[in-house]
C-alpha cells in the first residue's frame, strides 16, 4: 500500500507536467499531422482528436462514484479532453490563420488562439461535464465550418448555414446522450448546443470569420504579365533593395497612357470545391483614407491545386495615389491583398519573375 501511496504521491507532484505536455502534444500532434484539409490524413486526425474530446466527456458523465479509481478515472478522461480539444483548437489556428488577413477576421483567430491556451487551464474544469460540452460545442462548430465547404465542394452562405447546422445537430445528441446517462449533468446543454452555432453564425453575417477553407497563397500588383508553356511571367518595375527585402511586388507604380495594370492571385482551395473571388481594385481618398471601389471582377475558381489556383484581373491606367487590389470571397471577406503608389514618374528598369 506505502509503494502505492508514493506512486499516487508522484503522480500528482508531476500533474502539472502532464497538463503541458498534453497542451504541447496538442500542438505538436497538429504540426506534424496536418497539411491540407482535404488529404485524408489531415481529415482522419481531426475525426480522432474530436472522437477522444467526445469518448472522455462521456466518461465524465457515467463516472458517478467517488473512489481512488474513480477519481483516476475522471483525472485521466480530463487530461484526456484537454489533449483532444488541445490538438483540435491546434488545428483550428492553423486553418484559421491561413485563411485570415489582417482586418476584421483576425478577431475570430485571436479567439480560437485564446481558447487554445485557456484550454491548458480548464483541466480541472472539464471534471464537470458543462464547461467541457461549451468547450466542445465551440471546437465543433469551427471544425464545421471548415469541414462541411470540404465534404460538399462548394463556399457559400448556404453551407455556412448548413455547417452550423450540422454542429448543433451534433450538440443537441450529444447533450441528449448525457441527458440519457445523467440528468443531473446536462446543465443546459441544449441551450449551449443551439446557441455556440447561433452566436458563430453573427459573427459569419458581420464578416469577423476568416473565408475557410480559401488560403490566398499570392496576391500582387504588376506592370505587365503573360502566360505561356513555362507558366506566368509576371513583369515589375525594379524598386532597388527595398523590394527585395520587403516587398514580393514594387511598392510604386508607373503610371503609362492607356497601359493595363494586373493583379495576379493564387487561391488554394481543397480538391472538388468550385467558387468564385474576386479582385478588388480599390482607391484611397488623400483627405479622408477611405477605399472607393474602383472596380470588382469576378475570377471562377476551383481547387486541388497545390500552389492555388491562379487567376489575374486588369485595369487600365491608375490615376496617380494609393492604390490596392484586396482578393476576396463572395461576401467580401478578405483573402489578402497588394498595394501600390502609382506615379507619374518614368522608369526603365524592370525585373521579371517566373511562378511555375
Amino acid at each position: 500500500m506505502a509503494f502505492w501511496a508514493g506512486i499516487s504521491a508522484r503522480v500528482s507532484s508531476l500533474e502539472p507536467l502532464f497538463s503541458w505536455g498534453a497542451f504541447l502534444g496538442g500542438v505538436v500532434w497538429d504540426a506534424l499531422t496536418l497539411d491540407r484539409i482535404d488529404r485524408p490524413g489531415s481529415q482522419l486526425t481531426l475525426v480522432v482528436l474530436w472522437g477522444v474530446v467526445v469518448t472522455c466527456l462521456l466518461l465524465i458523465v457515467l463516472v458517478r462514484s467517488e473512489g481512488k479509481w474513480a477519481e483516476r478515472l475522471r483525472w485521466a478522461a480530463a487530461l484526456g479532453a484537454q489533449f483532444g480539444l488541445g490538438g483540435l483548437f491546434s488545428a483550428l489556428s492553423i486553418f484559421f490563420v491561413r485563411s485570415a488577413s489582417w482586418g476584421s477576421s483576425a478577431l475570430f483567430v485571436f479567439i480560437i488562439v485564446a481558447l487554445l491556451v485557456a484550454n491548458e487551464f480548464f483541466r480541472e474544469h472539464y471534471r464537470n461535464p458543462v464547461p467541457l460540452f461549451t468547450m466542445w460545442s465551440i471546437a465543433t462548430s469551427a471544425l464545421a465550418l471548415l469541414v462541411i465547404p470540404t465534404v460538399v465542394g462548394a463556399v457559400s452562405q448556404t453551407t455556412t448555414i448548413a455547417a452550423l447546422g450540422s454542429a448543433a445537430a451534433l450538440g443537441l445528441s450529444v447533450g441528449w446522450v448525457i441527458a440519457r446517462l445523467r440528468s443531473s449533468a446536462t446543465g443546459g446543454m441544449g441551450v449551449i448546443a443551439v446557441g455556440v452555432p447561433f452566436v458563430l453564425f453573427g459573427l459569419y453575417a458581420a464578416n469577423l470569420i476568416p473565408p475557410v477553407p480559401l488560403v490566398a497563397k499570392e496576391v500582387g500588383i504588376y506592370h505587365h504579365l503573360w502566360r505561356d508553356e513555362a507558366g506566368y511571367h509576371l513583369v515589375r518595375y525594379d524598386q532597388g533593395w527595398r523590394n527585395w527585402v520587403w516587398r514580393e511586388t514594387s511598392d510604386e507604380l508607373v503610371s503609362v497612357a492607356d497601359a493595363p495594370v494586373y493583379c495576379f492571385s493564387a487561391v488554394f482551395a481543397p480538391e472538388g470545391v468550385r467558387t468564385t473571388i474576386y479582385h478588388h481594385w480599390q482607391k484611397q481618398e488623400d483627405a479622408s483614407g477611405a477605399w472607393i471601389t474602383h472596380s470588382r471582377l469576378a475570377i471562377p475558381l476551383t481547387g486541388g491545386r497545390e500552389g492555388g489556383y491562379r487567376g489575374y484581373s486588369w485595369v487600365r491606367q491608375l490615376d496617380p495615389g494609393v492604390w490596392r487590389c484586396r482578393v476576396e470571397d463572395e461576401r467580401g471577406r478578405s483573402l489578402g491583398s497588394a498595394e501600390v503608389t502609382v506615379r507619374e514618374d518614368p522608369i526603365d528598369a524592370r525585373e521579371e519573375v517566373i511562378l511555375r
